[in-house]
């Protein structure tokens, strides 16, 4: 308990200390996006969190997916023997997601994916 009080009390020691320094000011220059690619997308996420990256199959073999994001990015997934396949709400074989088909990859950074969930084939 008195772990969150002293934490509680250094937040808002921290908060109005940027206060008084000026830093909440409207005056203060805003930080650019990042550019789009699987590195910067997570770059803001905390470790660990599952990201869902939307894009077309380029090249799929049994422990790596290629696709293209709307965006015009290139990126690669590692698979494992853990990874699922889905259209809709039934499991699918790796083998009936065709080059060219529309994913979804659920993934966390630099981990194996999870979950490939097909949404439409070419």
């Amino acid at each position: 308990m008195n772990v969150q009080k002293t934490i509680k009390a250094i937040v808002v020691v921290g908060t109005i200390s940027l206060v008084a320094a000026g830093c909440g000011t409207s005056s203060a220059t805003p930080i650019p996006p990042a550019p789009h690619s699987a590195v910067a997308a997570t770059s803001h996420r905390k470790p660990g969190k599952v990201q869902h990256i939307r894009g077309v199959v380029s090249a799929l073999t049994t422990n790596q997916l290629t696709l293209k994001t709307p965006a015009g990015k290139v990126l690669s997934f590692a698979l494992s023997t853990k990874t699922k396949y889905r259209q809709k709400k039934s499991l699918i074989a790796r083998t009936q997601i065709p080059t060219g088909a529309t994913v979804i990859v659920g993934a966390v950074p630099q981990h194996a994916a999870r979950l490939v969930r097909l949404v439409s084939k070419p």
